[in-house]
């Protein structure tokens, strides 16, 4: 019989560029930490790089406000975090990046 086995949680760094606008990126950061709080993530740092220029124009923005995590997270729940982010309107970019062990 074949044993499964658990999943285990894995580093990544999430970085996000939320609408530069500060009630956006207010209201953008909220719903992003609260997406990774349901989703179980563990956030581990944050740190805030500011307003910067985009290299092109992203929905109509010139500057985005930048924002990087380090997470601990499933594997399998970075798909539907990243569905999730689809749907806020605050957030003009988002990548995951997978840390080396």
């Amino acid at each position: 019989m074949l044993k499964l086995k658990p999943e285990v949680a894995i580093k990544y760094e999430l970085i996000i560029i939320y609408n530069s606008r500060q009630n956006s990126y207010e209201t953008g950061l909220d719903n992003t930490k609260s997406i990774l709080n349901n989703n179980g993530v563990e956030i581990l740092n944050e740190k805030d790089m500011g307003k910067k220029q985009l290299a092109y124009e992203v929905k109509k923005n010139k500057t985005g406000h930048y924002v990087v995590f380090e997470l601990n997270i499933l594997p399998s729940k970075v798909i539907e975090i990243k569905k999730e982010f689809k749907l806020d309107h605050n957030l003009l970019k988002s990548m995951f990046i997978k840390l080396s062990k």
